[in-house]
């Protein structure tokens, strides 16, 4: 065997090494790509999530306790009073910005005050794990909404006795919020259930796409330099 034969050989071994290097590397690092992105997409929802109950935490401790000193009993003003107005305000305007244009933040219940709050067949069932399972407070996990996948976080909503006010008997409930709502929706609540459901989805698809024309990108890059082998 000539030192010409023995030199091609292992030229065409350390090219061939080198393109399963390379295809091996594109392989974990598209899984590696994908799970940080979802991740991501995860810790997005979260953060929504966390500056939603914080507003809704502040309108009821704060603003609202603060408002009724200035006005008359058995007045109810949701632009300024209700938790969930007030935070689905907020989450409308953040989501003007084309960045938020897909998220989806919504107060599930089962007989909500705002039927845009009606929940879903999944919803439904989260509402019901959380009832079955009382120590979990938070659940994040994927969902297809509408066929689309979405990296969700949800937050149990139990009824306070604070909340029997509005949402227990409606003969308790502020007059102006019956005139406004009617007395058959947001009602009978108990103290310690599972109410509702504060949801936050991201979408997925986005972060799926970068993915894949990442991994498009270095496998023209592995195959260009394959064929400069």
């Amino acid at each position: 065997m000539n030192v010409n034969s023995i030199t091609s050989r292992f030229i065409i071994l350390l090219g061939s090494g080198t393109v399963i290097f390379f295809i091996l590397f594109l392989i974990f690092n598209s899984f590696w790509t994908a799970e940080h992105s979802e991740e991501m997409a995860f810790k997005q929802a979260e953060l929504a999530l966390e500056m939603e109950l914080a507003v809704r935490s502040y309108v009821g401790s704060t603003i609202r306790p603060e408002y009724r000193k200035h006005i008359e009993p058995g007045k109810f003003c949701p632009e300024v009073m209700s938790t969930s107005f007030v935070a689905r305000s907020v989450f409308e305007k953040v989501k003007k910005k084309k960045a938020f244009l897909d998220y989806r933040l919504t107060f599930a219940a089962e007989n909500p005050r705002n039927p845009i709050n009606k929940a879903r067949k999944e919803d439904l069932a989260l509402i019901q794990y959380f009832r079955n399972n009382p120590k979990i407070k938070r659940l994040r996990q994927k969902v297809i909404v509408n066929g689309r996948e979405y990296a969700g976080q949800f937050n149990a909503r139990r009824a306070k006795k604070s909340c029997l006010q509005c949402h227990g008997k409606p003969e308790d409930a502020p007059q102006d919020l019956l005139d406004r709502y009617g007395s058959k929706r947001g009602f009978g609540w108990i103290v310690g259930d599972v109410v509702g459901l504060d949801v936050v989805e991201v979408p997925l698809d986005q972060s799926h796409k970068a993915v894949k024309d990442l991994a498009s990108k270095q496998a023209l890059f592995l195959f260009l330099f394959g064929t400069m082998l």
